[in-house]
Formats: C-alpha cells, structure tokens, sequence
C-alpha cells in the first residue's frame, strides 16, 4: 500500500539519487532480480488486444489480456499534487496509475488507466504512484 515517489528510498532520504523501489523487495521472501518495469513494458500494456474493467467499489482493477496471458492491476490512484504530499489518494476508484522506470526532465512516465482508456502519460515525479514490480 505505499505510494512511490521518485528518489524516495523510504526512509525519509530525498537524495537525488533515484532508489528502485523493487530493489527494496526482501530477498529471502521474494528473492531477487525484481525492478520496475520499462516505459516499453508499459506500452504493451495499452496495446493489449482485450483489456477488461472488473470488481466492485473498492476493488475495482483492470485485466490487460493477450490470448491467454494477462495481468491483473488494481485502480490504486496517487497522491497528486507534483509534491506527493496530498493527504488522500485520487482517481482510487476510478483508475490506476504506476510508474514505470524512466525519467526525463523531472517527469517520470507511468501508466494510466481507467474504464475506458489505457495510455503512457508523464507526471511530475513528486507526484505518488503505485510500482508493480517484474522479474
């Protein structure tokens, strides 16, 4: 249940080094090589050819289906307001916004998606998301 920040390591330390939020998985539970995934992993994400809206309030998410593989993501929202400092987290029940790995020009790209639409958008890399992490 946390949302990610860039450079946050969650310790309090804003260094301006981008810590991978995957990277802080403990080990000898999930073991090791986890990351957050590529803008291109991402994009092929909205390219799935059957993308389904399911669940009831508050647990609604979306099924990115090709054939007979998918993936399961939640409307987890984000704290949003280019600081991640907004007290209650938007769009939680509406969509889903996950950060991928790259940056440019402080903005940091994620996916966005809600009922009717999936995409790769850039946001302020103050803002909080969700990490799905990959091996």
């Amino acid at each position: 249940g946390y949302y990610y920040t860039w450079y946050s390591t969650y310790t309090g330390n804003n260094s301006t080094t981008n810590t991978d939020p995957c990277s802080k998985l403990i080990t000898i539970i999930y073991g090791s090589g986890w990351r957050t995934p590529s803008k291109k992993e991402m994009e092929t994400l909205t390219r799935c050819t059957n993308k389904s809206l399911v669940g009831t309030v508050g647990t609604y998410g979306m099924w990115f289906m090709n054939s007979s593989t998918g993936l399961f993501l939640r409307y987890a929202g984000g704290r949003g307001d280019g600081s991640g400092t907004v007290v209650g987290p938007s769009n939680i029940l509406t969509g889903g916004l996950y950060w991928s790995s790259e940056e440019f020009a402080s903005r940091g790209c994620s996916l966005y998606f809600g009922r009717d639409f999936a995409q790769i958008e850039w946001f302020d890399i103050g803002n909080g998301f969700s990490v799905r992490c990959v091996k």
